[in-house]
């Protein structure tokens, strides 16, 4: 499972560790925390001692033997620290992942009418200041038959790779972060507050993403043709869009928008050019290796690469906004698959498709618009973001 496997971090907490199952199904097995790479627990000593009949016992006899007549003035000067981002530092990474989880959670909706699925932001209009409700992204599904059989050529075409690729398929089945690490300049190992960032918004885009296959209810590829026969054990939920692609689109869109911040300026223009280009290759592969192992439609991996995109910069300005500086969303996309013909259906997913300019170059039936709106400050995400950049800057 590589840097994620097995760090859960909220199961036990919010007794909702069989959602680690979903999120595995969809490619972040075991990363919705961080617990275990943080080094705080067993590091410092102390966790354990307390656990055990005879700890509690050595505890109570040890403060007998020292702690003497009680002092009441001797109190620290201490108040209520009240909405305070410092709260933050006395949580480990399983308690703010709660918090950061029901701040971005708070502020969506999901708008589902007319056969498509909406996710809609709060925030302000960035030129009058005023309150609103802004879309984000829209999907539809297609339900011409026509569309599917088409697609499942193209995935019979890429049956032909299973043998080269299995080893990659079945090491990206759950996790993909030794992949991604492989890339990004440092291990996550390093960056302890970084990796808790980019989980929180894999987090959130799993919330996202399933309840977006759930509402669409594309049947897998299997389901339509008895040839198919996929070389992994087949997830059930929806199809469309591919939590793999919707995971790892969000993941270098994500990383490239960070390493902006950490390695600014001309000097480092062409290496950070160079990095998105390997991300998003990456990201790329990924999405079509499942495609390749027959459980997701070409499809369904631009519908993930518009998701994750979209939710990665979404998080990214929730993060970098704050009571002092307010980043806003310049856009937002759609992906119409009402509109997609058969003719559109013969052609491969295309991850050089422009999903960036408004007159970009793409697939008729996905559409990027001009929105500007600043998101609400989220005060765990951004005390996180600001750590986190912090942290790469000093490593790098």
């Amino acid at each position: 499972m590589g840097l994620f496997s097995g760090i859960s971090g909220i199961s036990g907490i919010s007794g909702i560790s069989g959602i680690s199952g979903i999120s595995g199904i969809s490619g972040i097995s075991g990363i919705s925390g961080i617990s275990g790479i943080s080094g705080i627990s067993g590091i410092s000593g102390i966790s354990g001692i307390g656990g055990s009949p005879l700890g509690s016992s050595a505890l109570i006899v040890h403060r007998d033997g020292i702690v003497g007549p009680y002092e009441a003035e001797a109190l620290a000067d201490l108040s209520p620290a009240f909405n305070n981002p410092d709260n933050f530092s006395f949580l480990n990474p399983d308690l703010r992942s709660v918090v950061i989880d029901g701040e971005l959670n708070s502020l969506v909706s999901f708008d589902i009418r007319d056969n498509s699925i909406a996710l809609h932001s709060m925030g302000k209009e960035a030129s009058s200041g005023e309150s609103n409700q802004f879309e984000l992204v829209k999907i539809s599904a297609p339900i011409d038959k026509a569309v599917y059989r088409e697609q499942t050529k193209l995935i019979e075409l890429y049956a032909d790779l299973r043998p080269d690729r299995s080893a990659e398929i079945l090491a990206q089945a759950g996790s993909f972060g030794d992949f991604l690490f492989s890339v990004f300049p440092i291990h996550g190992g390093a960056a302890p507050r970084f990796v808790e960032l980019l989980h929180a918004a894999w987090r959130f885009a799993v919330m996202v993403e399933m309840r977006f296959k759930f509402v669409l209810g594309v049947p897998r590829p299997h389901r339509f043709s008895s040839q198919i026969q996929p070389m992994i054990v087949t997830p059930m939920h929806g199809s469309f869009p591919s939590g793999h692609a919707t995971e790892a689109f969000l993941a270098a869109r994500f990383c490239s928008l960070i390493m902006e911040k950490v390695l600014p300026g001309e000097g480092n223009r062409k290496y950070r050019e160079e990095l998105t280009k390997q991300l998003n290759a990456q990201a790329a592969r990924i999405a079509v290796n499942r495609t390749v192992a027959g459980v997701h439609y070409p499809m369904d991996s631009l519908a993930g690469r518009v998701l994750g995109t979209t939710l990665a910069e979404y998080v990214f300005a929730c993060g970098m906004s704050n009571d002092n500086e307010s980043v806003t969303m310049d856009k937002n996309r759609s992906l119409d698959g009402l509109a997609m013909t058969e003719d559109d259906a013969k052609v491969d997913f295309n991850p050089s498709e422009n999903i960036q300019d408004p007159d970009g170059d793409r697939v008729t039936y996905v559409n990027v618009a001009d929105q500007v709106f600043s998101p609400p400050v989220t005060m765990g995400l951004s005390w996180l973001t600001t750590k986190a950049i912090e942290e790469l800057t000093g490593i790098l």
